[in-house]
């Protein structure tokens, strides 16, 4: 899951892709000749509205929580309502029980001939509770997700992409929500799509046997992070899925003023492995609090002086034992481009290594990764060696 298209990227996946036999999709706001996806096709209605909220949330509530709460129990009862139909929908069908008559009508027939009209009550209560402006707001909301060159990629029925068909069937998606393009909207469909993920893999901490493991890429994770994210990070490992978390910096985790510090806390409390491309904003807390220290014993020269003031050597050192951290701060500061200090916590292993990916005959379609140690010669200087 990428913020922007990476077409070199695009292309080497694509690559590794079919020589290991896998399908690949590739799914982008800009490009219109690529996957399609659906929001509001997976989950119960009260996920998909909290999905909703997600992508209209800075509109949508304001300091009026009971907006929200009207707003929010009108998307709940429409999705009930679109259940006991048995047909699929998206954004257009939400915005058309908004705003025509018409088309409450032909889903309350549907829902009758079912048997449901209990759901047709409940609806017409919101309904009449709410207050028009109420609606509009949220109908303003919806604008941007079903007009214009978003509204095919995101309003198929029967989308390319579904979080379930991509880890059953062990399949390599590359996503691009392209925030650059898309300032608002592509950070909330990202949104979205994560709540997805997360809501998928929620039923695979339960599975016996274990299910097979997943692999996720998320870059510019900071562009994407939401307060709902938090606590499914803490336990994610238990669905045998890995996340690989990308952002410029730590304060990046932090920018939402709701979530605050917590964001940084929950994702390095809960990675197991650091890795640090050259830093100068957090190159010591990096320094000290992701790759730990070591005891290194050091010479010390005892120093006499004379009666004049003068100064010589006791002959009498002493050696004494220093913590220093394992990755100087220094070093972060001053990394090679392409170079990074790596910290494993489950091997106890840290570094700094040069990592470049290469084709293995032996094992076609998998990247692995090829160290270049840079190693401290004598007087602090460092040198790259193969």
């Amino acid at each position: 899951m990428d913020a922007k298209d990476d077409i070199d990227l695009l292309h080497y996946l694509y690559t590794f892709a079919k020589m290991a036999g896998k399908d690949f999709l590739y799914f982008s706001l800009v490009n219109k000749d690529g996957a399609t996806y659906n929001p509001l096709l997976l989950g119960t209605p009260e996920q998909i509205t909290a999905k909703i909220n997600l992508a209209v949330a800075t509109k949508m509530t304001g300091d009026n929580t009971w907006v929200q709460s009207v707003q929010s129990g009108f998307m709940i009862n429409s999705f009930y309502l679109f259940q006991k139909t048995g047909l699929r929908w998206n954004f257009k069908d939400l915005f058309a029980m908004l705003d025509n008559p018409k088309a409450q009508e032909k889903v309350f027939d549907i829902v009758s001939s079912n048997g449901n009209s209990r759901d047709i009550d409940l609806f017409r209560s919101k309904i009449k509770n709410a207050k028009k402006e109420h609606l509009e707001i949220l109908k303003s909301d919806f604008i941007p997700y079903i007009r214009g060159p978003l509204s095919p990629l995101i309003n198929d029925y029967n989308p390319d992409v579904t979080w379930p068909d991509v880890i059953n069937n062990k399949k390599v998606l590359y996503t691009s929500f392209s925030v650059g393009a898309y300032r608002e909207q592509a950070p909330a469909i990202g949104k979205m799509f994560i709540a997805d993920f997360l809501d998928v893999c929620a039923p695979r901490q339960q599975m016996s046997p274990k299910p097979t493991p997943f692999m996720t890429v998320w870059d510019e994770f900071a562009n994407f992070i939401f307060e709902g994210i938090l606590k499914p990070l803490t336990t994610i490992r238990s669905a045998e899925v890995s996340m690989l978390l990308c952002h410029q910096n730590r304060s990046q985790l932090s920018m939402l003023p709701e979530i605050g510090e917590a964001a940084q806390d929950t994702v390095e409390g809960n990675t197991k492995s650091k890795i640090v491309y050259q830093t100068s904003k957090d190159n010591k807390y990096f320094s000290e609090e992701y790759f730990g220290t070591h005891k290194r014993k050091e010479r010390k020269e005892s120093v006499e002086r004379g009666i004049f003031l003068t100064e010589g050597k006791s002959g009498q050192d002493t050696i004494e034992e220093k913590e220093v951290p394992n990755i100087d701060a220094e070093l972060l500061r001053t990394l090679p481009m392409d170079y990074a200090a790596y910290g494993i916590q489950e091997l106890g292993k840290v570094g700094v290594a040069n990592c470049y990916p290469f084709y293995n005959p032996d094992k076609p379609g998998q990247t692995l990764l090829k160290f270049r140690i840079i190693r401290r010669r004598k007087r602090r200087r460092q040198n790259i060696r193969d």
